[in-house]
């Protein structure tokens, strides 16, 4: 498994939303949804460049899916937006964002493959470099 051990240049931005993402991935570990990490946080992994920001985090899940995690939302009282349109929920909590994005409509002709990863705080599968350009 590759290890993260450096920041990107918003370092304090960065480690809130790693809390936050943490806190959100306990939850639907425990409905046995497994996200596939995707954009600005899976090009940092791949390329460790610690001059970029990571702003939001973008998880890839089946679409499938989108019903049982907002109903999870809806107990936890976790504010979400479902845009259905865009195939896609967001969640927010002040500045921090997260996107779960429909495999299915968005990434559909991907290997699917994924490349293990440990943020310190958390493990994750993350798109290969190949799908993710």
């Amino acid at each position: 498994m590759n290890r993260i051990n450096i920041s990107p240049l918003n370092k304090e931005h960065f480690i809130e939303l790693k809390k936050f993402c943490k806190e959100i991935l306990s939850i639907i570990k425990k409905i046995d949804i497994n996200p596939i990490l995707s954009g600005s946080q899976a090009y940092f992994a791949y390329t460790k460049d610690e001059k970029i920001n990571i702003n939001d985090i973008d998880f890839l899940i089946n679409e499938e899916d989108f019903d049982r995690l907002i109903k999870e939302f809806k107990i936890k009282k976790i504010n979400y937006k479902y845009h259905k349109k865009w195939h896609t929920i967001v969640i927010k909590k002040g500045k921090l964002k997260i996107d779960f994005d429909s495999i299915d409509f968005w990434f559909k002709d991907i290997s699917k493959k994924t490349t293990k990863y440990d943020f310190k705080d958390f493990n994750l599968s993350v798109i290969t470099l190949k799908d993710l350009i």
